[in-house]
C-alpha cells in the first residue's frame, strides 16, 4: 500500500511545477516597461538603421549604416523629452521589449544628439552588430499637471550615413512632431 504522505508530496511537487511553468508563461520575461499617458504635447517617431551588414539583406547592401538623431530647443526655457527605444527583428525572431530611457532636459537654445553608440548602449550590442528600429521621442508640455514649457515643438533632425568600398550617402531628414493629447510617458516624477 502507498503511504498518503508520499502521494501528498509528489502531489504538491507537481501543482508548483505546473504553476511555476504555468506563469513563466503567462508572463513575458523581462516584463515590458510600464507606460503612462499625461497631458499633452508632441510625439517625434524617428527610424535607426546602425551598425556592419556583412551581406545584401532584403532591401540593404553590405556595408556600415550609422544614425544620428540631433534634438534642438527653439525656445527661450527648459524644455523635458524621454525616449522609448524598439529594436525591430527579422521576422521569425521574437522582438525585444521597448525600452525608456531617463528625462533630458535641453536649455534654452540648446540642443541634444542621439547617435548609433547611444543606441547601442541601451540594448548592450555593440556596432559590429547590425540593428533597426525606432525612436519615440515624447515632449510633454505639462507633467502630471507641471507646466513644463511653451506649446512649441521640437527642432528634430535625422542623419542617415550609409558606407561602403564603393561609395557612401547621406541623407537628412526633418522628422515633424504630431501633436497629441496624451502623450506616451514611462512613470517619472517631473524634473525640476
Amino acid at each position: 500500500m502507498i503511504d498518503r504522505r508520499f502521494v501528498a508530496t509528489v502531489l504538491v511537487i507537481l501543482s508548483l511545477v505546473t504553476l511555476i511553468s504555468g506563469a513563466y508563461a503567462i508572463y513575458p520575461w523581462p516584463p515590458p516597461p510600464k507606460q503612462a499617458f499625461d497631458g499633452s504635447g508632441f510625439v517625434y517617431t524617428v527610424e535607426y538603421e546602425c551598425g556592419y551588414l556583412e551581406g545584401d539583406y532584403y532591401s540593404m547592401l553590405a556595408g556600415t549604416y550609422r544614425t544620428a538623431i540631433m534634438v534642438h530647443n527653439p525656445t527661450d526655457r527648459n524644455q523635458t523629452f524621454v525616449m522609448k527605444f524598439f529594436m525591430l527583428l527579422t521576422s521569425g525572431e521574437k522582438n525585444l521589449p521597448p525600452v525608456w530611457s531617463d528625462a533630458y532636459v535641453i536649455m534654452p537654445d540648446g540642443a541634444a544628439d542621439i547617435d548609433c553608440e547611444d543606441i547601442s548602449e541601451t540594448f548592450r550590442t555593440g556596432l559590429d552588430y547590425f540593428m533597426k528600429g525606432l525612436v519615440i521621442i515624447s515632449h510633454p508640455l505639462s507633467l502630471k499637471g507641471v507646466l513644463l514649457g511653451p506649446k512649441v515643438p521640437l527642432d528634430v533632425i535625422a542623419t542617415y550615413t550609409y558606407a561602403t568600398d564603393a561609395g557612401a550617402s547621406k541623407d537628412v531628414v526633418l522628422v515633424p512632431g504630431v501633436y497629441v493629447s496624451k502623450v506616451p510617458m514611462p512613470p517619472i516624477t517631473p524634473p525640476t
